[in-house]
């Protein structure tokens, strides 16, 4: 999924061959092969409709608190799914893939959870605490939002 969302966010649906290595003796190393998987326009629509998941459709109580995003100005698109077995044991598996920022991405994020006959916890949750790690505060600056939820602490 990271190779199909990768061609759906940055690359415009081109598919590039996944590599682990950034650099060789401090040059940019450049991927081998990459592949079309989807138009271009086809690419952008999909990146509409999973920012869509995030702000209006299945992710929006995971990315929401108290009517704001937790998130501020940043966008995120994602896909969510679930899936449960109702034979013992009970076990409810929810995930949930997406990049931020949505328009131009700085990270991907997969999560997949599992949880007994208590629901204790939604991938999308966990991405959207994964997403706040990364981006609140980090190179992108810290969004408004994300400040009302800070603490602080005085001291006696």
């Amino acid at each position: 999924m990271s190779i199909v969302f990768a061609a759906i966010a940055p690359h415009g649906g081109i598919a590039v061959e996944p590599s682990l290595i950034e650099e060789v003796d401090g040059e940019p190393f450049k991927a081998t092969g990459s592949s079309r998987l989807l138009k271009p326009e086809t690419a952008a629509a999909l990146r509409d409709m999973m920012k869509y998941t995030v702000t209006e459709g299945t992710a929006t109580s995971s990315f929401r608190e108290r009517g704001r995003s937790v998130l501020g100005d940043i966008a995120v698109a994602g896909k969510t799914g679930s899936m449960s077995n109702h034979q013992r044991p009970y076990m409810d598996y929810s995930w949930f893939v997406g990049f931020a920022p949505a328009d131009d991405p700085k990270i991907a994020v997969a999560a997949v959870v599992v949880n007994g006959l208590k629901w204790r916890i939604h991938a999308p949750y966990v991405a959207r605490e994964a997403f706040r790690a990364y981006l609140v505060g980090g190179a992108l600056g810290q969004p408004p939002v994300a400040r009302v939820h800070r603490r602080h602490r005085r001291h006696r």
